[in-house]
């Protein structure tokens, strides 16, 4: 049975290890799980994005600024409200997203080899109700 402390070493360990699947990110990661997002939530406002990951919308607003910088997303004005803008993945961040997904994937179907499918299902069925867990009510 693992303590508290060591289980937590494990969590960080494999998290650092999932985050570094593709090292030469030119994004922070966090970056990453906005264009995720928007790859699903096309012309989503800053609100939408604030919410689901449950962080300040300054947060949110530093962040696609940072990748309006970077060319990965554009910014609309709403065409019914002037004051809320839509933010959507510009072409360069479509395609980036797509490559970027490709090492995703391998890194899943690695896990998948290395658990086997008996465990892999399981592992996932634990995150997902870890998942489940920590959604707001």
């Amino acid at each position: 049975m693992y303590n508290d402390e060591q289980a937590a070493d494990f969590i960080a360990q494999f998290c650092r290890n999932q985050v570094n699947v593709k090292r030469s990110l030119p994004i922070r990661s966090s970056d990453m799980g906005v264009m995720i997002y928007l790859s699903h939530h096309q012309k989503a406002k800053v609100k939408d994005v604030s919410d689901f990951f449950d962080v300040a919308g300054a947060t949110v607003t530093e962040m696609i600024q940072r990748l309006e910088k970077s060319g990965m997303i554009v910014i609309h004005q709403d065409g019914q409200d002037r004051r809320v803008k839509r933010i959507q993945l510009s072409d360069q961040g479509i395609r980036f997203v797509d490559e970027t997904r490709v090492y995703y994937l391998d890194s899943i179907r690695s896990i998948r080899q290395t658990l086997g499918e008996a465990d892999f299902e399981r592992f996932i069925s634990l995150i997902q109700r870890i998942n489940e867990s920590r959604v707001k009510p």
